[in-house]
């Protein structure tokens, strides 16, 4: 938040008083266009290519310690010449059964992630609109001063003057 103040203050000082209703705008451009290159090519490519190749591995090591338990749990049984009961079976199949198809499940996931590259324009609208209204609020906590006036309004106020003088 820090180098996005620093920005909108240096970008504030060199703009005269009625260029400065560009400024919210501008920021609102440059937020869509961080966001939808966020969803549209880093996201896809960070969870099919990282996210869920380690997801399939975490799967993986849970089962063989899901198998591991299993054939530790079976061993006094088999030692002493008994047979494992049959719940421990039960536990193995299941293990045996469930890991293969939730890692197929992560695959296909990580695969699927790619319709994000398609994703709707006006909820990349509506995330940038969120993060600028986020960054907003915070304005004033971050600029302690008398007459503390956070972007948006500043930018309404600056838009209204500029409204007045053009319709009189």
């Amino acid at each position: 938040m820090d180098q996005a103040d620093q920005a909108v203050d240096w970008a504030g000082d060199r703009l005269g008083s009625y260029d400065r209703w560009a400024l919210v705008p501008l920021l609102l451009v440059a937020l869509y266009l961080v966001v939808a290159l966020l969803f549209r090519r880093v996201l896809p490519v960070l969870l099919d290519q990282v996210v869920a190749p380690l997801a399939v591995l975490a799967v993986g090591v849970v089962g063989i310690g899901a198998l591991t338990l299993e054939f530790l749990a079976a061993q006094p049984f088999r030692l002493a010449r008994r047979p494992p009961p049959r719940l421990l079976y039960a536990v193995g199949d299941l293990t045996v059964g469930a890991i293969p198809t939730v890692q197929r499940w992560l695959r296909g996931l990580g695969r699927q992630v790619w319709r994000l590259a398609w994703l709707r324009g006006w909820v990349v609208l509506l995330v940038a609109a969120a993060v600028l209204a986020w960054w907003n609020h915070g304005w004033c906590d971050r600029h302690a001063g008398a007459s503390c006036a956070a972007p948006v309004t500043a930018w309404q106020s600056t838009v209204g003057d500029w409204w007045r003088d053009v319709t009189r």
